[in-house]
């Protein structure tokens, strides 16, 4: 029975004997600040591509405003003859 039952192999279990905990922890903060920077870069696209997909105020108000003194003008030009 001994024959059939051969004992597993060790599992590969490599410790570090140096760490830079230092270099760790620079390098730890640069990826979350790279993370946070590219959130805040999809949240600018985001709101940027919001702005861009809606139709302009001005143009709008332009239009209206043209379309008031057109209005007053031919009520002026109606009450003087």
């Amino acid at each position: 029975m001994g024959f059939f039952n051969q004992p597993k192999p060790r599992r590969f279990n490599h410790i570090y004997q140096y760490v830079d905990e230092r270099k760790e922890r620079i390098e730890k903060l640069k990826h979350a600040d790279a993370s946070h920077q590219s959130s805040r870069q999809s949240i600018h696209e985001a709101f940027r591509s919001r702005r861009s997909n809606r139709p302009d105020n001005r143009t709008w108000q332009s239009i209206g405003l043209i379309v008031i003194i057109l209005l007053f003008f031919l009520l002026l030009l109606g009450s003087l003859t």
